[in-house]
């Protein structure tokens, strides 16, 4: 997926799809109100009908709007905007993310929404939406002959002018890299055991240290024998799979960084 940062009037985007988060009781003002006149003021009568409220993870389709860019329109609710967190943000832009991605798309563009929340900075808020949409376009379709999630090629993340570029970019690339183990997790959980079982997963995780330069060490039974870890060993006996214990070690945080251990019992 690749990712930039755009200041492009909400109106004037061109991508197959505008998305645009609005939280519960939302007023049209500023960008908002600019993009319900260019439609017509549908945005204002699925308010008032009630059609649209902004609860957290509700959708409205608008296809083929009428007067901007955007082949198609996109709102899902943000919830209350005193609850607007890391963990409602998520699990809104995953939403949206999982209900554009049915088909496939070259370009989608999506609004950093406004937050009055402290904790949530603007290059937090661009992490965030970077992680959600590369978590909600995959779909657990591993051995499905008709796709039903089509990940993004392209995403633009709407941000107000004089943005500051460097630090967003980071954001972004910081987000895309949470999305991208969090679908490795899944695929890795969803795959049959056939296919993963201690020593494939042993060789997959080498694969992935000597792609990303982190250290990684693979104990095989002989060493667990030598370990004295006879609780691991003991369940490994009820298996035809031989034993694996792996150690992946990043050793390249800044002098002083506390250490942090992650211990999976599989």
């Amino acid at each position: 997926m690749n990712i930039r940062l755009d200041a492009t009037p909400w109106t004037a985007v061109t991508a197959d799809w505008l998305i645009v988060g609005l939280p519960e009781s939302f007023e049209l003002a500023g960008p908002l109100a600019a993009l319900d006149e260019a439609l017509g003021g549908q945005i204002a009568r699925l308010r008032e009908a009630q059609d649209f409220t902004g609860k957290l993870a509700e959708t409205v389709t608008i296809p083929a709007p009428a007067g901007i860019g955007a082949k198609r329109l996109l709102l899902v609710g943000l919830g209350a905007t005193a609850k607007l967190g890391q963990a409602n943000l998520f699990k809104a832009t995953a939403t949206a993310a999982r209900t554009v991605s049915t088909k496939k798309t070259e370009r989608i563009a999506i609004v950093v929404p406004t937050t009055s929340s402290d904790s949530l900075s603007l290059p937090r808020r661009v992490e965030i939406l970077a992680g959600a949409l590369n978590v909600g376009c995959v779909g657990q379709d591993l051995y499905r002959a008709e796709k039903k999630r089509f990940p993004f090629a392209h995403v633009d993340l709407l941000v107000d002018p004089g943005f500051d570029a460097a630090a967003l970019t980071a954001a972004a690339d910081a987000g895309t890299i949470v999305g991208e183990a969090i679908n490795l997790a899944r695929e890795l959980v969803n795959l049959p055991a056939k296919v993963i079982f201690p020593a494939s997963f042993a060789d997959r995780a080498a694969q992935l240290a000597q792609q990303y330069q982190i250290s990684c060490e693979i104990l095989d039974r002989g060493a667990l024998e030598r370990e004295k870890m006879g609780s691991l060993l003991a369940v490994s006996a009820g298996s035809d799979q031989p034993p694996r214990l792996v150690f992946l070690e990043y050793n390249n945080a800044p002098a002083g960084a506390p250490v942090l251990a992650l211990v999976g019992k599989g």
